[in-house]
């Protein structure tokens, strides 16, 4: 960052990161691929002028830029196998491919923003940008597509309290996207303190919060043009919407050391993009719209800081999700009345950590559910197994901000799969020295 002057800023912010996987395929059903591999790179940086014109007015102007190549190579054929697992075998052979498939994409984006003061809580945002994104996906070597597309954003949004106990937001974004041309995404939030307590209160503040909104997601460049027959692009893909609205409540308790807060709620999804086989003989796949689906469910979540220096956060997600209406019938994973894809309907997370000084130590569990998925081999799999992981962590703060730390994760050596054909690691370790600057 740069003080260019009393009232004007300067700030840059630059991120590289590069690396390369093996890609060995759903092993679990057969011999790996040891040849085939992921190559990835993504470069992002933004630069930002801000202007304080006043102290009730600030002014933003900022570009960003978001350069990713995404490259997956097969170079050999390793020979045709049969897919088999838990006594099922598929009525034929899988054969190898040797292929090449490329995803390289810019994203440019410039946009300007104005905040305003205004007399009674308020405080006023509005702001447009223009986006530029490009990019070349598809099978490098059989005349992958050169896809460019522009669009054009506007918003606006208030927010305002009365009296530091009721908080509300309400605002608008207008898009006019190349590809599916234009679409208005408005939102609500608010909130009231419908008690306050003092510091040393066992029953602490009660906050009621409420959210609803539309929402949008573009189609990649990938999704839309590329010319791999593996990852065959849909020019008439549809953006994916949905309908948001959640209530809740956060509660504090004992003196402010606990928090616990519930939430319901509920969306609708509609066009939300999937892809499926369309070809078991050659791997041919494409991409799709659903149709629509819905979503509705409990959130909880219980924080704590107990005696001893422990420290207690847990959360549970209940998730009831069905798909209404389906537009391609593939795959009987994505069918009408189905689940959503592997979205599990029971999920949880517990942690523990003690904090005696520089030392830290905890353990932690992650519980997943039954979820609908496929195994895309046909297998006729179309759920997939809940599991439960166990991790251990630790600590050791040596000097300033450096520290030592290990973690033995998956403890139990629980055998699962996130996803149907791809084994999660067993019982493995890390370990480490971090250090702050």
């Amino acid at each position: 960052g740069l003080q260019l002057s009393r009232k004007t800023e300067l700030r840059a912010v630059f991120r590289s990161e590069a690396g390369r996987s093996g890609v060995p395929g759903p092993w679990a059903f057969g011999r790996p691929d040891l040849d085939a591999y992921y190559r990835r790179r993504d470069v992002a940086g933004s630069l930002a002028l801000t202007h304080f014109h006043t102290s009730a007015w600030t002014q933003r102007l900022s570009y960003t830029v978001n350069d990713s190549r995404q490259f997956s190579a097969n170079p050999l054929d390793s020979g045709s196998y049969t897919p088999q697992y838990q006594g099922r075998t598929a009525p034929f052979s899988f054969s190898d491919w040797v292929y090449e498939n490329l995803n390289q994409t810019r994203r440019q984006k410039l946009n300007y923003q104005s905040d305003l003061i205004l007399p009674h809580g308020h405080l006023l945002s509005a702001g447009a940008d223009y986006e530029h994104e490009s990019g070349i996906v598809g099978d490098p070597a059989l005349n992958p597509a050169s896809a460019v597309r522009d669009n054009y954003g506007g918003y606006l949004q208030d927010q305002w309290s009365v009296s530091n106990r009721f908080f509300a937001a309400a605002g608008v974004r207008l898009d006019h996207n190349e590809s599916f041309g234009f679409f208005a995404s408005p939102r609500v939030s608010l909130a009231l303190l419908a008690h306050q307590a003092g510091a040393d209160s066992l029953w602490g503040m009660t906050k009621i919060k409420a959210n609803f909104g539309l929402g949008i997601k573009e189609p990649t460049l990938l999704e839309s043009y590329s010319t791999s027959i593996y990852y065959q692009g849909n020019p008439d893909l549809r953006p994916e919407k949905t309908a948001s609205f959640d209530v809740g409540i956060e509660q504090r308790f004992n003196s402010g050391r606990g928090t616990v807060e519930l939430t319901y709620f509920q969306s609708r999804f509609r066009d939300q993009i999937g892809f499926a086989i369309t070809d078991y003989m050659t791997f041919a796949g494409s991409f799709f719209n659903m149709g629509k689906s819905r979503a509705r469910g409990l959130e909880a979540a219980l924080r704590h800081n107990l005696p001893l220096n422990l420290e207690f956060r847990g959360t549970y997600t209940f998730l009831d999700s069905e798909v209404l209406e389906v537009s391609n019938t593939f795959d009987p994973a994505f069918a009408k009345g189905q689940e959503l894809f592997r979205r599990p309907r029971h999920s949880g997370y517990l942690d523990l950590r003690w904090k005696p000084g520089r030392l830290t130590l905890g353990a932690n569990a992650l519980l997943i559910g039954s979820r609908v998925d496929s195994d895309y081999s046909f297998l006729n799999m179309t759920r997939n197994e809940g599991y439960f992981v166990l991790n251990l962590i630790g600590s050791l703060r040596l000097v300033g901000d450096m520290s030592i730390f290990a973690a033995i994760n998956n403890v139990t050596d629980e055998f699962y799969m996130e996803a149907l054909g791809y084994p999660a690691l067993g019982r493995h370790f890390r370990i480490g020295l971090r250090a702050g600057f």
